[in-house]
């Protein structure tokens, strides 16, 4: 898309405080940080139809989101973890290998969520509890929810629904059957189904389009005044559907399969969105996982809420959802331009810190436990990781090239050569200036640090590097060439670091350019290419054949993301004559 057609966006979506609530005890605001424009203009910011996936902690999410869409959401679908006790993986594959057929030197177990409660179900519960409540409030009088739980949960679920919607209010308990799994060990039946519970904001509004199914019948006669039809299985009749729904489970070879733990089929979400919800309705799914809500909505043309805390979610949700704009487009069709969201510390009050209210007090302890540092206070540093001084940034504050500077000198009068900076935050200048032979290298915080339910540690990264060169094109367009990656080595958990003396460029999963980055703002998708479990081939050339339309000076920003999700970008300026 030229860029000239996407300004107006641009200057709408650079209010820092696109959605979010400023009081004292929550003051946090929620912005873009990528923008994926498929509109050619638009106006004022509450009336743009833009789709949010949204990286961040549902409740803080739908507690913000309470100011711009408090009782405006049709649907709100909600699948959260099911109170197993443990954490959900998954194997990875990197390179051109899919992890069906990927051999075991290509693959390494990642986690893709926690579920495990500290205080047991009793915490879990409470847990759903808050949420629940908070989309009572988001729910328009029209709206429908439904909660996806199993066996272990929703019987619970059940009284909790009812508490807070009303008894009048709760009507079915559907049931999604399928035949795959859930075979007991010695005692009981097998486990072939899960429990979908349908609420109602209101009865006497809610939006119901009833859908149809096919009842077969035994033999065409003694009935009366309908219609019989036949086709392979035998003579039909259609009916409203029923409570019980047969829908097989996603197998491996199926096209939709993405590598994401508890993907649900596209049937049962288009089933759902179809009997709940209009044309332009908005449908939530605050568990978004991997993604299946919102394609779905999109492809019925519904507008659409996403948000997930994990790495993984947000980059299966982004490169599904690309994948559907390029099926939408080869079709001359358009999708919905979409929009990545992150929490954004508010600079009035410098507390992007209150969203971890809970870790402050015992931050660096709980941090240097994870990654296996010891405590030793030398110059500057506050401890000791694999042997080299470290230094852990306050969560209120971001890691800058200042301070990277005043390490390197401390480690100098301390006669060291490597440390260790760690943070939750960097500025983008020091990472952007940031080289692999640097004395200080930095390691990133990960969101899920702070994720409830996670039996095991979250795994920490150092800041991977890219580096790449503009190729100016005889038709005076340019592209992009990645020259130079270093992967995101683990400092604690999976085994990817034994994989990572293969081909560094194997690990790229995705990359896309910004040719007309500003720097602090949102990352806008000028080209992109990503691997996908059909397509494992990956291009380190751009085909953009990008043209600039005026003289000037230009940022062009590379994004790099991994197969477990973690990121970087890349800047470089080029000068464009008259």
């Amino acid at each position: 898309m030229d860029k000239k057609a996407t300004n107006k966006l641009n200057k709408e979506y650079e209010n820092k405080d696109f959605f979010g609530e400023s009081d004292e005890s929550t003051s946090y605001t929620f912005v873009p940080v990528e923008a994926f424009h498929e509109v050619e203009e638009a106006g004022d910011r509450n009336s743009l139809e833009v789709n949010l996936l949204i990286h961040a902690e549902n409740s803080h999410v739908m507690s913000a989101l309470k100011r711009d869409y408090g009782g405006k959401i049709d649907l709100i679908y909600l699948d959260p973890p099911f109170d197993i006790g443990s954490d959900i993986s998954i194997d990875l594959s990197f390179g051109e290998h899919s992890s069906k057929s990927a051999p075991k030197s290509n693959l390494f177990r990642a986690i893709a969520y926690g579920d495990h409660w500290k205080e047991g179900s009793e915490s879990y519960l409470e847990m759903l509890q808050t949420r629940l409540l908070l989309c009572k409030e988001l729910l328009s009088e029209r709206g429908s929810l439904y909660l996806h739980c199993d066996y272990r949960s929703t019987a619970y679920m059940r009284l909790i629904l009812e508490e807070i919607f009303g008894k009048k209010n709760y009507i079915n308990e559907c049931i999604w059957h399928y035949k795959t799994g859930g075979m007991p060990e010695k005692l009981g039946y097998g486990r072939k189904h899960d429990t979908i519970h349908f609420v109602v904001k209101d009865p006497n509004k809610a939006i119901w389009h009833p859908q149809k199914e096919k009842s077969y019948l035994g033999h065409k006669y003694g009935f009366k005044n309908i219609e019989i039809e036949k086709d392979e299985r035998g003579h039909y009749t259609w009916t409203n559907l029923r409570d019980v729904w047969i829908i097989p489970a996603l197998r491996g070879n199926q096209p939709e399969k993405v590598d994401y733990p508890t993907q649900k089929p596209e049937a049962l979400l288009e089933r759902i969105i179809l009997a709940s919800s209009d044309k332009d309705s908005i449908v939530a799914d605050f568990f978004c996982g991997s993604g299946t809500t919102g394609v779905v909505a999109e492809r019925l043309g519904r507008r659409w809420i996403m948000c997930d805390q994990g790495d993984l979610a947000i980059h299966t949700c982004r490169k599904r959802l690309l994948e559907l704009h390029s099926e939408v487009k080869n079709k001359n069709a358009t999708a919905r331009h979409f929009l990545i969201l992150e929490a954004q510390e508010d600079e009035t009050s410098g507390n992007l810190s209150k969203l971890y209210t809970d870790y402050k007090e015992s931050y660096i302890e709980k941090v240097f436990e994870v990654i296996g540092a010891s405590r030793e206070e030398t110059g500057l540093f506050q401890g000791r990781l694999k042997g080299n001084p470290c230094y852990l940034v306050d969560l209120e504050k971001n890691a800058t090239k200042e301070l990277v500077l005043k390490l390197e000198q401390s480690l100098s009068e301390m006669g060291e050569e490597t440390g260790w900076c760690i943070s939750f935050n960097f500025d983008e200048k020091l990472t952007q200036e940031f080289t692999r032979n640097q004395a200080i290298r930095l390691i990133q915080v990960p969101k899920e640090f702070f994720q409830q339910g996670r039996k095991s540690a979250p795994v920490f990264y150092e800041i991977p590097l890219c580096k790449f060169e503009v190729l100016h094109q005889l038709d005076d367009s340019y592209d992009v060439h990645i020259i130079d990656y270093v992967p995101a080595a683990t400092i604690n958990g999976n085994n990817r670091n034994d994989n990572l003396k293969q081909n560094p460029s194997d690990f790229i999963d995705m990359w896309a350019i910004d040719f007309d980055y500003i720097p602090g703002k949102h990352f806008h998708y000028d080209w992109c290419d990503f691997r996908s479990r059909g397509k494992r081939s990956l291009e380190l050339s751009s085909s953009a054949h990008w043209k600039y339309s005026q003289a000037g000076i230009f940022t062009i920003a590379a994004k790099i993301v991994d197969v477990s999700g973690v990121e970087t970008v890349s800047l470089q300026q080029i000068k464009i004559n008259g």
